[in-house]
């Protein structure tokens, strides 16, 4: 009889311990990386960040863009300046996206002594948006329609931003 009830309280615990990572997980996340980016903190915030699929992201989203854009011109001098346009893509979102980037971004910002700290992204402002076991976006939940959003994957028991969307 012991035994029964032992059980069931071990798995009444694997239970809460399961929902609470599910619900608590992306917000645990997102409070590391601002951490990490108040404390400029490259490497800690790096761990977070899957550059290779965030920068495919955006590389597919710009070229979509640059076409979509030359199709809409319809000009020979327009379509020439979309294919160099086109030709740079990669180089720059490459050399753009990337830890040393990251670090590089951080040791030039200006320190700013006693000036009120806001964060780019307030929480009041965002919504986490779950999609499932392995998904959830932020977004910003009045700008929708027209606002960028970023998608973070599961990486084990852990989140990585995973694809950045840019706003129409």
């Amino acid at each position: 009889m012991k035994t029964g009830k032992a059980a069931v309280i071990a798995a009444a615990l694997v239970i809460l311990a399961g929902a609470g990572w599910y619900f608590g997980s992306p917000s645990w996340t997102l409070h590391q990386m601002r951490s990490a980016a108040e404390a400029k903190d490259a490497d800690a915030l790096s761990d977070y960040i899957d550059y290779p699929a965030v920068r495919e992201s955006l590389k597919e989203q710009v070229r979509a863009r640059v076409t979509a854009k030359m199709a809409a011109e319809g000009d020979g001098l327009a379509a020439l300046g979309g294919a160099l346009a086109l030709s740079m893509v990669d180089g720059l979102v490459d050399s753009m996206i990337s830890p040393s980037s990251l670090r590089l971004m951080f040791a030039q910002s200006p320190q700013t002594e006693g000036a009120e700290k806001r964060p780019a992204l307030s929480a009041s402002d965002l919504e986490v948006d779950r999609r499932g076991f392995s998904e959830f976006r932020l977004i910003n939940p009045s700008k929708e329609q027209a606002g960028g959003e970023l998608v973070f994957k599961r990486e084990g028991l852990s989140w990585k931003l995973a694809e950045v969307r840019i706003p129409e």
